[in-house]
């Protein structure tokens, strides 16, 4: 029998959601050819936590504090690991995995390193490129999520080139998701939405980076058009006591849902009229795909890979801008072809962005 190609898929901490990217390219990845293991830094899996698909999972549970600084025990176990089970590549995702592994490298040589970077700013630090520089070699090869990442890496200079940076968009299973969605009638009725009733929607977490404050304030402004709007977040983080306390202050309480955090959110999107994503910076976020699959229209700010992933057929405003948004808001809210434009948005994520294409791009890359 031929010997099969051992795997590492390192992540900085435990994180598997239902529709996970990281998982995805495991489904790539043939028992018969393959021998993966998934491994995570920080934290394990709560009660009823999702578990990888992996043949092989490695929990190091180290500290918060055990990954920062020098990390001296964290590369010590994982030095250690991978020098016993002698893998032949492995995938990294975020910035301390990554560089945790360029610097065990040198000595373990694993042929076949990928880097899989999800957004902005990894490299923005002055120390983080020097490293860079100083530990790359022709083992590594670095994946953007989007076409704006990869000029980000590009544009970092320090050993990173069209030779080892390459892009493999972001994908979703359609029929995965489809087949998880809720009821659109059900939902509303469960929301209280009555059929007259306009809904907005977003998913993400409740943090600076999201938006949702500039969100709200536009919001405010379309109620003053239209009483029947309704707005509902899902998700949660530190910035939802700000939310609560904007909501308060500006009356609104009837009219927004604050939903907090809910496993597979994505089941909720048929409820919508409308998705919205005011983030200040993303990679190329799923939710947007979530939407499409949905056939619901799309408004959302122009940043990372937003814009090529809608290609025309969204409404793209600028990050911050409550002027434009609520435009943008107001024009999907007012607009006769928001059936059509939701047929054309799934049509064009089922011919662009592939989840069998997403996973075979992985797959060649290790065999490469």
């Amino acid at each position: 029998m031929e010997k099969r190609i051992k795997v590492l898929q390192l992540q900085p901490k435990y994180y598997i959601r239902e529709n996970d990217l990281h998982e995805e390219i495991l489904k790539g990845l043939s028992p018969e050819k393959f021998e993966v293991t998934s491994a995570y830094m920080r934290e394990v899996p709560g009660e009823g936590g999702l578990i990888s698909i992996s043949e092989h999972v490695k929990y190091f549970d180290l500290s918060k504090k055990e990954m920062k600084g020098l990390r001296v025990k964290a590369k010590r176990e994982l030095y250690e690991f991978c020098d016993e089970q002698q893998f032949d590549a492995v995938i990294t995702h975020r910035f301390k995995a990554c560089d945790l592994m360029m610097s065990l490298n040198k000595k373990l040589k694993i042929p076949r390193c990928i880097s899989v970077v999800h957004g902005f700013g990894d490299y923005d630090r002055l120390y983080r490129r020097l490293a860079l520089k100083a530990r790359i070699d022709d083992a590594w090869r670095f994946v953007a999520v989007s076409a704006p990442v990869e000029q980000y890496l590009l544009n970092t200079g320090m050993g990173l080139s069209a030779a080892n940076v390459s892009t493999i968009n972001n994908a979703i299973d359609i029929s995965k998701i489809t087949s998880g969605f809720r009821n659109r009638e059900e939902l509303r009725a469960e929301y209280g939405f009555d059929n007259d009733c306009f809904v907005i929607g977003t998913i993400g977490r409740m943090v600076t980076v999201k938006g949702h404050g500039y969100l709200l304030e536009a919001f405010v402004r379309l109620l003053e058009d239209n009483p029947k709007v309704r707005l509902v977040i899902f998700g949660d983080g530190d910035k939802r006591e700000d939310a609560v306390n904007y909501i308060r202050t500006a009356g609104i309480e009837q009219q927004v849902i604050l939903a907090g955090h809910i496993e597979s959110a994505y089941q909720y999107i048929p409820m919508f009229d409308v998705f919205v994503l005011p983030s200040l910076s993303e990679g190329l976020p799923l939710s947007i795909m979530e939407a499409m699959a949905a056939k619901v229209p799309v408004v959302a700010s122009g940043v990372g890979g937003v814009e090529a992933l809608l290609g025309g057929l969204g409404e793209v405003v600028k990050p911050k801008n409550v002027a434009e948004l609520y435009d943008k808001l107001k024009f999907v809210m007012q607009s006769s072809q928001r059936k059509e434009i939701g047929e054309a948005l799934r049509e064009r994520l089922e011919k662009e962005y592939s989840i069998e294409a997403y996973r075979a791009a992985y797959r060649n890359l290790i065999l490469s």
